[in-house]
C-alpha cells in the first residue's frame, strides 16, 4: 500500500526505527500475515495511521505490528517479504 510510505512513525513509537523500515514492516505484515489471521481491518487501519487517527490505530496496535512483523509468529514475515 503506497499510503505506508508516508507513516510518521514518530507519532505511534518511541521505538527506535526509520519511517522507511515501519513502512517496510507493515507492508510485510499486511501481505504475509494479515491474510491468515485477519485480525484488523487494513484498510482502516492504514488510513488510520498515516493520518494520526487513533479511530481504528493506536500505539499499541502499531507496536504489536511491528513486533509480529519482525519476530512473531510461525514465521519471520519480514523476510519472507523481502525473499530472504
Amino acid at each position: 500500500d503506497n499510503r505506508l510510505w508516508e507513516v510518521k512513525i514518530r507519532y505511534w513509537t518511541t521505538v527506535p526505527v526509520t519511517d522507511r523500515l515501519a513502512a517496510e514492516l507493515f507492508s510485510a505484515f499486511l501481505e504475509v500475515e494479515l491474510p491468515v489471521y485477519g485480525f484488523f481491518d487494513s484498510e482502516l487501519f492504514v488510513r488510520d495511521l498515516v493520518m494520526q487517527d487513533m479511530r481504528f490505530c493506536s500505539s499499541l496496535l502499531v507496536n504489536s505490528v511491528l513486533f509480529w512483523a519482525s519476530v512473531g509468529g510461525g514465521t519471520n514475515c519480514y523476510e519472507s517479504f523481502r525473499g530472504n
